[in-house]
């Protein structure tokens, strides 16, 4: 048996949608944890086997505790759990995130002698999408019963956890969470069926990243050219604040308009101070005459950039030396 393509979340969706997927029964929230996803695969004798989501990199050897857990539910051969890897010790936070991939990128010995110091990480399984050795062509709700009522009802675990979700009040768990410090929340589909496949399959509308944001005014100090459908035109700002009275690189954002993407490559190359090739794409650096300012959401700040940083609109009222890193203002969305 060998590993999937696990189902992948849109990483947005408009206020209407969100409003009634807030009022709709047939949506749960899920807690969206901090940390890295992982899918574990039983085999025969009830062999247990851990994987990264994606490129397939097993790391079974880092997690003995959770693998010893897992055998306990009794699965079939040939089923997949989908799940994520936490370090609940470590809170929440790009810390946290850190703290499970330091762990889990880790050879086994060193694993589990940093597990010993700082305290193990958990697996919370939030879904089933292929039982016995066959592709599990079940709704969500059916599937998460399944977990649920045959494989965890009337057991206690130390290290694996089931993840069932809130089907009521869902907004306020979503504020709730967001106030106590997380990430946010996944909407899902309870009559949903799982997605295996490439990126594009699966991203198919069923589940909804929903996370708190913060914004941030930016200085536009050039662009990167884009790929695909956006080669030729603008892929990514390059956008800078000032740290310490220096005006410093804090990263790339995107999320604009097709409109834009090809004005504002335009105006970017009519300013070129700095032109370079790097991995295949067109970087470029305007003069400071050309600068502009604009507005983006992002995540959180993390060390020297932003997490998951989205544009949101220029902003001609600001002023460069106004975009301050470590002022910058920040208001929950």
């Amino acid at each position: 048996m060998k590993p999937i393509i696990l189902m992948g979340a849109n990483s947005e969706a408009d206020e209407w949608t969100l409003k009634k997927i807030w009022e709709n029964p047939s949506w749960i929230a899920e807690y969206k944890f901090d940390g890295a996803r992982y899918q574990a695969l039983i085999g025969s004798n009830n062999e247990v086997r851990i994987f990264s989501r994606r490129i397939w990199v097993e790391r079974t050897g880092n997690l003995p505790h959770i693998v010893e857990e897992i055998k306990k539910l009794n699965l079939p051969a040939g089923t997949i759990l989908d799940g994520e890897i936490i370090h609940p010790q470590t809170g929440e936070g790009q810390k946290a995130c850190s703290q499970v991939t330091s762990i889990m990128n880790s050879d086994p010995p060193h694993a589990i002698g940093v597990q010993n110091k700082v305290g193990y990480v958990h697996y919370e399984i939030f879904d089933v999408p292929f039982f016995a050795g066959n592709p599990l062509k079940a709704t969500l709700i059916e599937r998460k019963n399944l977990l649920k009522w045959d494989y965890f009802s009337g057991k206690k675990f130390k290290f694996i956890e089931f993840v069932e979700g809130v089907v009521e009040d869902k907004k306020k768990y979503f504020d709730d969470v967001v106030a106590k410090g997380g990430e946010g929340i996944i909407l899902k589909n309870l009559d949903s069926v799982y997605a295996i496949g490439t990126t594009d399959q699966i991203k198919n509308g069923s589940w909804i990243k929903v996370k708190k944001t913060h914004t941030y005014d930016c200085v536009v100090i050039g662009g990167v050219e884009g790929e695909g459908k956006n080669k030729g035109i603008l892929g990514a700002l390059k956008i800078a604040q000032f740290r310490n009275g220096v005006l410093t690189d804090v990263g790339k954002v995107s999320g604009m308009s097709d409109k834009q993407r090809r004005e504002w490559w335009q105006k970017i190359t009519a300013n070129a101070d700095k032109t370079f090739i790097l991995e295949g794409k067109k970087h470029i650096v305007m003069k400071p005459t050309a600068y502009w300012q604009i507005e983006i959401e992002a995540q959180e700040q993390a060390k020297n950039a932003y997490r998951f940083p989205r544009f949101v609109r220029e902003r001609n009222d600001k002023k460069a030396d106004e975009c301050i890193w470590a002022e910058s203002k920040v208001k929950e969305e």
